[in-house]
């Protein structure tokens, strides 16, 4: 199985991959993979690493967890490279395939903008952003993310977690 997290910096992703690791490694070996920013990188090297964090799952049946993936591509690349999205639609589509060959399901992290904010802000150093500007881009981009994938995507709000 795959699991992409996806969502805006802030929104709990990394919290909730450490979660579902402790949960699904009773089961078989499972690997967490956390993407990004990959600055400098052109589309078919990173077409590569997106694949190859995938290959336990297609070489091994392993569970394999995506902390953020090509998914993310467009949403960052509107906010912090003027548009571009550095993945191609072939390759886009590649890799998709992969994923649904493994039954990838895509859990899109996003709670209020207020809590995303506080988040970001007291860890500000560590994130790829720089200001709560481009938080804000990056929020309200994640809002279309089902319309970009034909992967199924379940939502996830920290917020309303049970324990």
């Amino acid at each position: 199985m795959i699991i992409i997290l996806e969502g805006p910096d802030g929104a709990g992703k990394t919290t909730l991959s450490d979660k579902l690791r402790q949960i699904l490694q009773q089961d078989r070996m499972t690997h967490v993979i956390k993407h990004g920013p990959y600055k400098g990188l052109h589309a078919e090297d990173l077409c590569k690493i997106y694949f190859r964090s995938m290959s336990q799952a297609l070489t091994y049946n392993d569970h394999v967890i995506l902390d953020r993936a090509w998914l993310s591509e467009p949403v960052y690349g509107n906010v912090y490279r003027n548009g571009q999205c550095r993945v191609d639609m072939p390759r886009w589509r590649m890799l998709e395939r992969v994923a649904l060959s493994r039954g990838a399901i895509v859990i899109h992290c996003q709670p209020s903008f207020e809590l995303c904010e506080q988040t970001f802000t007291s860890r500000a150093k560590d994130e790829y952003l720089d200001t709560v500007k481009q938080l804000k881009a990056v929020y309200d981009e994640y809002e279309t993310l089902k319309l970009r994938t034909a992967l199924p995507v379940v939502h996830y709000d920290y917020q309303y977690r049970s324990e």
